[in-house]
């Protein structure tokens, strides 16, 4: 950024690569995006939620270098979480999955099936059943000729 208009300077400070937001754009959706979010959220509270409940217990303290510091500082080691909710949103998944009459992945196969199908019948259609005499496949020979 240079010296100036501080109002206009984001303006002109750009990324290095200008298409970096374009991955994040086209790959991941925004309902995928939104999911992820409510899934961490949801991790997150309820590993305050056994901290608080005594499950999830301090059981040691580890050693690691703090490079904003400079210096190593201890930090807390908690036993290991329940994750019950995860079980809970994949039965929950699976239920939703199972009424299901079709699924986005069967409706693609019945479409490739169907094309498939169509395909081949085209190949049927296109390819003569009995060689015409005029075939360049056909190998005629002066025997054939020479019987009544």
């Amino acid at each position: 950024m240079s010296a100036g208009c501080s109002r206009r300077a984001p303006l002109r400070v750009s990324t290095l690569y200008p298409g970096s937001t374009h991955y994040f754009e086209d790959y991941f959706d925004r309902n995928g995006h939104e999911l992820r979010t409510m899934m961490a959220m949801m991790h997150w509270n309820e590993l305050k939620k056994d901290e608080m409940d005594g499950i999830r217990v301090v059981t040691g303290t580890r050693s690691h270098y703090n490079n904003t510091l400079r210096k190593h500082v201890l930090k807390n080691v908690k036993s290991t979480a329940r994750n019950a909710w995860r079980d809970a949103v994949k039965d929950a998944a699976y239920q939703i999955r199972a009424s299901l009459s079709f699924t986005p992945y069967a409706t693609v196969k019945q479409e490739q099936d169907k094309q498939r199908t169509q395909r081949d019948q085209w190949n049927r259609n296109a390819t003569p059943l009995v060689p015409l005499p005029g075939d360049a496949n056909l190998e005629e020979t002066d025997d054939e000729d020479d019987h009544p």
